[in-house]
């Protein structure tokens, strides 16, 4: 089941919330909306879903236009971030709640109850009250929930939100199991940057309401198509520079530039940490030379390098431990410089 969203928009008393949006969202696959508090991403859900109405655009599940279709009549099924089961109903009957409402035969409830409790690993809990159960536990029964009536696609939003970070890192691997299982295509609001690189094969980024890109993390991360993109997802260092004789001039480091770019533009270089490399300064020198070692702090397996330039700006550097050890540095040191695929964008939001 494909979602497939045309042109969007959505205000609320004037502000805008969703500003022509479009993405597609492809069957038996976990889409994933990302961005910042306010980027519109709650609000594309619910218009997915059919809880909002838009001012402007289309729906599509499945190549069917449903704009106008009921949300009972989308086939959706949701999970929210505060779980939203009742608390005076067992486990079993949260998860059978959907299935009377609908009138199912009791046996088929039974079993589909069965199946599911099965399917989330509960099903030594059916008699519980959710007041019972961990947080993790409690979410599991919302998925179950969700599933029960077997949508065709199943929305969620921001669904481990409320819960510490030990626990959204084990519901995350529990959620790409039993999608694996499932291959039901999925869509999941989140601004947890390593969430949707984790869990998603397509990955849609909002800003101020307008997708910026959409695409496989890989080409999220690798190949960001705006200054947004290539500063919000993951972690960047950001170089300044000019543009010259039509490459881009980031102090000693010149580097390919966008076409037809005005010659003295200001240009914003965004180098990843890892994507640094660095060797004392007595070696051969690569193209952007000469920083210092400012500060040094051990991360688990990692190294975390400070340099400030020569040219004052300062540069971060993730590198692994034995990597590290190698190079024998300290704090005072003179280092020479090398960017590895640096992405140039200019100031007016033209970009490689």
């Amino acid at each position: 089941m494909s979602v497939r969203v045309e042109r969007l928009s959505k205000q609320f008393a004037g502000a805008v919330a969703v500003s022509d949006a479009s993405f597609a969202a492809p069957s038996g696959a976990i889409t994933t909306l990302l961005g910042p508090s306010g980027s519109g991403k709650t609000t594309l859900l619910r218009l997915i879903a059919g809880l909002e109405v838009p001012d402007e655009g289309s729906v599509f599940l499945d190549g069917h236009e449903c704009t106008g279709v009921p949300v009972q009549k989308r086939g959706v099924g949701f999970v929210f971030q505060g779980h939203a089961l009742f608390e005076h109903l067992s486990v079993r009957e949260n998860v059978a709640f959907g299935l009377r409402v609908r009138r199912f035969p009791a046996r088929e409830i039974g079993e589909r109850v069965d199946e599911l409790l099965e399917l989330v690993q509960l099903r030594d809990h059916g008699r519980r009250q959710p007041a019972q159960l961990s947080g993790g536990q409690r979410q599991r029964v919302a998925f179950a929930r969700a599933l029960a009536t077997r949508p065709r696609v199943l929305l969620l939003d921001e669904p481990f939100g409320s819960l510490d970070a030990r626990v959204r890192i084990e519901l995350r691997a529990w959620l790409r199991r039993l999608h694996d299982k499932t291959q039901l295509t999925t869509v999941l609001v989140t601004h947890d940057q390593e969430e949707a690189l984790e869990l998603s094969q397509h990955v849609v980024v909002l800003h101020a309401g307008r997708v910026e890109q959409s695409g496989s993390p890989l080409e999220i991360y690798d190949h960001p198509a705006s200054r947004f993109v290539a500063s919000f997802v993951g972690e960047a260092n950001v170089l300044h520079g000019h543009i010259r004789d039509g490459r881009a001039s980031v102090g000693p480091h010149t580097l390919s530039a966008p076409a037809g770019v005005r010659e003295g533009a200001t240009v914003h270089a965004f180098v990843r940490p890892h994507d640094v490399q660095i060797a004392h300064a007595r070696g051969v020198g690569p193209p952007l030379a000469g920083a210092v070692v400012e500060d040094l702090s051990r991360v688990g397996g990692s190294v975390k390098i400070a340099l400030r330039l020569d040219s004052g700006e300062r540069l971060a550097i993730r590198m692994a431990k034995g990597g590290f050890d190698g190079l024998r540095l300290a704090r005072g040191d003179r280092v020479q410089v090398e960017l590895k695929g640096a992405k140039v964008f200019v100031e007016e939001g033209i970009g490689t």
